[in-house]
């Protein structure tokens, strides 16, 4: 069964692992949402400004994640800007945003 974006109570999942039955699930928490600063759109807010100040701020948040040992893995929010979200790690041509 495929459970998005929420919480079941402890006796749920008790009797789906008693059956036999895979729950695949995920937290309802997004990873990432960097945005720079652009009059073109919007992102979220505490916007940067420089290269380094992104790639200092996604560092941080990936090894706090990484620091985690109940997290067995994640994903940035998206890949892509789209239309006037501009929290990707490429532009919405596809380009990187940041020297690679």
């Amino acid at each position: 069964m495929r459970k998005h974006q929420k919480l079941e109570d402890p006796r749920f999942l008790y009797w789906f692992d008693r059956k036999g039955l895979l729950v695949w699930s995920e937290m309802g928490a997004a990873y990432g949402g960097i945005a720079f600063m652009t009059e073109k759109g919007w992102g979220y807010g505490n916007q940067v400004k420089t290269e380094e100040e992104f790639l200092t701020r996604y560092r941080n948040i990936t090894q706090a994640i990484r620091d985690l040992d109940y997290v067995c893995g994640f994903c940035y929010t998206q890949l892509t800007d789209v239309q006037q979200e501009l929290n990707g790690l490429l532009t919405i041509d596809r380009e990187p945003k940041i020297a690679l």
